[in-house]
């Protein structure tokens, strides 16, 4: 399982390349994933609107398989505002 902080982090790094006014809105949102590298893991964001790119990698110690999964611009506010919020 991902804790709260680190989804909290990794959306706020990438957030800015991912702009609301954008003639594309299937193009836009933050890809977020967890990936084994041998013996290591990362957690891993992208946040793109196909005119802007950003990533950010940090070691991830907990549990759990690799996993891939998008959030849409417009859900990425909201659910830093619960994770904030249940902290």
């Amino acid at each position: 399982m991902v804790d709260a902080q680190s989804i909290i982090t990794g959306v706020s790094k990438v957030e800015f390349a991912v702009t609301e006014k954008n003639f594309s809105p299937v193009l836009t949102g933050v890809l977020m994933k967890l990936k084994t590298y041998g013996d290591k893991k990362k957690l891993i964001f992208v946040g793109t609107d196909s005119f802007r790119l950003a990533e950010y990698k940090l070691p991830y110690d907990g549990t759990g398989e690799d996993l891939t999964i998008i959030i849409p611009k417009s859900n990425v506010n909201e659910i830093k505002k619960v994770l904030e919020y249940y902290q």
